[in-house]
């Protein structure tokens, strides 16, 4: 193949055919330097993917960067549906080469497609044998073999030949492959090949316009507008080649309604989306690409998971905004077709959005994922199994992690009066456990001491009285609340009111016909912090022995619970306070009590 693109007078241009025409976007092209120069590193290897969806400027990028190669002999092909079958391909690609070589170009036609490893072989002797440029030039030149529009093939009697081809140790020719997705080629290990410098990678990401192309861009095109605009501008198109030219049109049109203009680009874009991407699909698949696009906050879950036919988005068209990172693992979605599709959930059921969040829940948890598996739960509307997750973890959790808890418990919309009002189901239980119950505790552990207070007293004053066995075991769990921020706030407070608020809950415990069942693991193991002697900084002399009191009766309380949690604090109280009075013997004496 070296040898077939020759640097003579006849082929000193690139020899380019069968570009696909795009008025929309080369109709004005504007210089992109920042990816010229991408492009000038990545063909230092000797494999070349650049890969995004359509309307990222893949085509017009390369073809601009190639031609301003005056060294350069370029060999490209423009690939189809049609080139699987290995006569057409052969037909497209010896023509492609005719334009560098002619007469090689016809030889090569008339010895026909090398299907199998013979022939293969004998069409690397045609062109090692192909007569030597005379040129010494061309002993300099780049020689870039394209293959455009790559995810279109598929065959494996194509494939084979491309994968051949690049095998082939004896060339210095760069082979670029741009396409949708990335190639299938079984001899191309990605991260091996990456590591070892054979392989460069050009994706959406450099692909897209930055603010200052973008402003580059709208000066290209007379366009008057603010700078302070452009972090809008560049937040709607998502810097999408496509989408910052149809944004051009329709601000020359009317350049004094921002917003209007902005608005017509998105109605532009989705009709665009609906045609090529949407619209000729049964309601079936519309509806599962729709599902894809609710579990779209969390890529790495396999595609299986929700499309159950990978093969939808092999599909050409949807193949152009849905495709899956083999690098990364996880799969892609083009951010204005996932903006788009997010704005067709409402032609699914409530139950069909349920059973998405429930599938990526389930996924989610089986593979360790428990933060975004709480979130899909609370989706699909499970809240006993959000109270199990929350069981599973420590009593004492950080920051962050009650933020986010707190945060999802926060926004699940869910109207129980109208839905179940005499609460009667095990998930309507949950999610009142969810709001009255753990919602404090994690306020708690955000630090949120007064908020989670004010919160667990006005919970009180709504269900006391209240005859249920679930508003009394509610009750129950609120007083055992606010002995819990008491055992927090003392530090600072002073006041040891844990006992009063434990004497109220074990009052309410023992109303319950039965008692509640006892939760082991992490989440029955008390957080004490460093210190069982909580008096705080500042506090009097007299107020360890009231602390340590408030600690004895606190013990009684927890001996007529349903479970151990605190039993021996006292004398660990006890004992910590003697050692810091020095007394050493008493100090032992508590600490070596029997449990």
């Amino acid at each position: 193949m070296e040898n077939s693109m020759k640097n003579d007078k006849k082929s000193e241009k690139i020899a380019f055919e069968n570009h696909p025409p795009n008025s929309l976007l080369s109709a004005q092209h504007l210089p992109r330097p920042r990816i010229y120069k991408a492009l000038e590193q990545a063909i230092r290897s000797k494999l070349v993917y650049v890969i995004a969806g359509a309307g990222y400027g893949k085509t017009q990028g390369v073809l601009h960067y190639v031609e301003e190669q005056r060294d350069a002999i370029v060999c490209w092909v423009q690939l189809t549906e049609s080139d699987n079958v290995g006569s057409s391909f052969w037909e497209n690609f010896t023509r492609n080469l005719s334009f560098a070589n002619e007469e090689l170009g016809k030889r090569l036609r008339d010895f026909g497609f090398p299907e199998t490893l013979g022939r293969f072989k004998q069409f690397i002797e045609i062109l090692e044998n192909d007569e030597e440029p005379t040129d010494d030039r061309a002993k300099d030149v780049k020689r870039i073999f394209v293959l455009d529009d790559f995810h279109h093939i598929h065959s494996e009697q194509t494939l084979n030949f491309i994968e051949r081809c690049m095998s082939w140790e004896d060339t210095d020719i760069c082979t670029l492959i741009i396409s949708r997705r990335q190639p299938e080629l079984e001899s191309v290990e990605p991260i091996s090949f990456l590591s070892k410098g054979k392989l460069s990678i050009i994706t959406e990401e450099e692909l897209r316009y930055t603010k200052e192309e973008l402003a580059k861009f709208l000066e290209f095109r007379n366009i008057s507008f603010s700078p302070e605009h452009l972090p809008l501008f560049l937040e709607r198109t998502k810097g999408w080649a496509l989408a910052i030219q149809l944004l051009s049109l329709v601000l020359q049109r009317i350049p004094d309604n921002l917003e209007l203009a902005l608005k017509t680009m998105k109605q532009n874009v989705f009709r665009l989306l609906e045609a090529e991407a949407f619209g000729d699909y049964s309601l079936d698949i519309q509806k599962i690409l729709i599902r894809l696009a609710l579990v779209s906050d969390f890529s790495q879950m396999p595609l299986e998971e929700v499309l159950r036919d990978e093969n939808i988005i092999k599909d050409a068209k949807v193949g152009s905004f849905v495709w899956f990172d083999t690098l990364a693992r996880q799969y892609r979605i083009h951010p204005l077709y996932l903006e788009f599709l997010q704005e067709k959930h409402h032609l699914l059921t409530d139950e069909e959005k349920k059973e998405t969040y429930h599938q990526a829940a389930l996924w989610c948890f089986e593979n360790g994922h428990s933060l975004n598996a709480m979130n899909y739960f609370a989706k699909a509307h499970q809240f006993s199994r959000m109270i199990e997750l929350l069981f599973s973890y420590p009593f004492r959790l950080p920051h962050d992690t009650c933020e986010y808890f707190l945060q999802i418990i926060e926004e699940i919309e869910y109207d129980i009066e109208k839905n179940h009002p005499n609460y009667g189901k095990k998930d309507e239980i949950s999610f009142l456990q969810l709001k009255n119950f753990f919602a404090p505790l994690l306020l708690l552990g955000m630090g949120e001491y007064q908020e989670a207070r004010e919160r667990t007293l006005k919970i009180i004053k709504k269900w006391e009285g209240a005859k249920t066995p679930f508003g009394i075991a509610l009750l129950c769990f609120c007083y055992s609340n606010l002995a819990y921020i008491d055992m927090y706030t003392c530090t600072v407070t002073h006041k040891y009111e844990a006992p009063k608020y434990l004497k109220k809950s074990v009052e309410y415990f023992k109303q319950l016909p039965t008692p509640p069942k006892g939760r082991g693991g992490p989440f029955s193991v008390p957080d004490i912090r460093s210190f069982a002697c909580l008096v705080g900084v500042g506090a009097k002399l007299e107020e360890f022995d009231q602390f340590l009191e408030a600690a004895r009766q606190t013990a009684i309380y927890v001996e007529e619970t349903f479970h151990d949690m605190y039993y021996g604090y006292e004398d660990l109280v006890a004992s910590e306070i003697a050692f810091f009075k020095n007394q050493l013997d008493l100090s032992k004496s508590y600490a070596a009590k029997p449990f």
